[in-house]
């Protein structure tokens, strides 16, 4: 008796093979060897085309950081110059305040100055009015062996002091002094 089998398949069947069942190469499945060779040089070429990809993203991501390192290194230093300016502006303002309400000291200001001068000859010390009537070095000064000399000077503005010498002339009034710092504080600092 014959038996019949019956298979539905979603598509036509395009080739039949009839293998022997006692053949070892039917439990095989049939390998073609150029298509696995085709596959695996399809396979290397897509690899290396992503390898080079990926290297040229790496490159161009590289690239982009050192240009953000560079623009960060720029905001920074133009941060630090700002913040410079808004610190010695609010110097100008607290030392204007200062000068004005006379809530400074006139001695050290003589002090250094008196320290910057090239000789202790025959030294003349200029001093605005309102700040001679407060020097103390100008009283013992005048106590003194006459070497140092206090002149009220109305041009000189008050917290300022000019000393005069035979070698040379001291002058330190405080904008001078307050611009100086600023300078220094913008100088870029050396590694």
């Amino acid at each position: 008796m014959t038996q019949v089998l019956e298979i539905q398949l979603p598509l036509p069947v395009t080739e039949v093979s009839v293998v022997d069942a006692n053949d070892e190469a039917a439990d095989k499945p049939a390998v073609d060897e150029q298509a696995l060779e085709r596959l695996r040089e399809q396979m290397e070429k897509s690899l290396a085309q992503d390898k080079e990809a990926l290297s040229a993203a790496a490159a161009a991501l590289r690239q982009g950081a050192e240009g953000l390192k560079e623009i960060q290194q720029q905001v920074v230093a133009e941060a630090e110059r700002q913040l410079v300016d808004l610190a010695v502006d609010i110097a100008r303002k607290v030392l204007a305040q200062e000068i004005k309400s006379e809530g400074y000291l006139i001695d050290p200001i003589v002090a250094e100055a008196l320290a910057q001068a090239p000789t202790r000859k025959s030294v003349t010390v200029r001093l605005n009015p309102a700040d001679l009537a407060r020097c103390e070095s100008a009283g013992e000064a005048a106590d003194g062996d006459g070497e140092v000399r206090f002149v009220a000077d109305a041009s000189v503005p008050p917290a300022g002091c000019v000393v005069e010498t035979e070698e040379g002339i001291v002058e330190s009034e405080p904008r001078q002094r307050l611009d100086e710092v600023a300078d220094a504080l913008k100088e870029p600092e050396q590694p």
